[in-house]
């Protein structure tokens, strides 16, 4: 069963009173099931059809479920997840080889290869609907969409609240 990722929210809790059920609404699915840190198949569970678990007391429950994607949405909706998917994870691919390649750097480094690819970005789509340069493509804009994504995000990530890689100095 297909979900929308939009749409994922987190259930997390203490068994506290006897058996206690949770209920989903008829258009969620369960995506992830843990029962005291464990993950639980879902085929164990006859009731995963009516979306009604229970639980012991003194459980914690962490679930994570998702709206079911109806066939109502249309074959561009589907099609536009797959090809998201499929571009995040060329993404993380690119993001792994770019920090076995470096591994280290400062900010000031990671920011000016992000300006690059920016700039080679821009100069893929002049050559392509600009100049009409012969052998430019949409796959080099594509791929250099793909570097600026890396690159910015290396640097939410190495930058992210809590986590300065940089060590800078912000005291001046």
């Amino acid at each position: 069963m297909e979900f929308d990722p939009s749409t994922i929210r987190k259930i997390s809790y203490r068994i506290e009173h006897g058996r206690e059920t949770i209920a989903l609404s008829p258009d969620e699915i369960v995506i992830l099931l843990e029962v005291n840190g464990v993950s639980i198949s879902l085929s164990i569970f006859g009731s995963v059809k009516t979306g009604l678990f229970g639980f012991n007391v003194g459980d914690r429950v962490e679930i994570l479920v998702a709206k079911k994607l109806t066939n109502k949405a249309t074959k561009s909706e589907r099609n536009i997840h797959a090809e998201t998917d499929r571009m995040l994870f060329q993404i993380d691919e690119e993001l792994e080889r770019a920090r076995e390649k470096f591994p280290t750097q400062t900010l000031w480094v990671t920011l000016a290869a992000l300006s690059e690819e920016v700039g080679e970005l821009n100069q893929a789509a002049l050559h392509k609907y600009i100049e009409h340069k012969v052998g430019a493509s949409v796959d080099d804009i594509y791929e250099e969409a793909v570097q600026v994504a890396v690159m910015a995000i290396r640097v939410a990530l190495d930058t992210q609240v809590g986590q300065d890689r940089y060590h800078l100095d912000t005291s001046e």
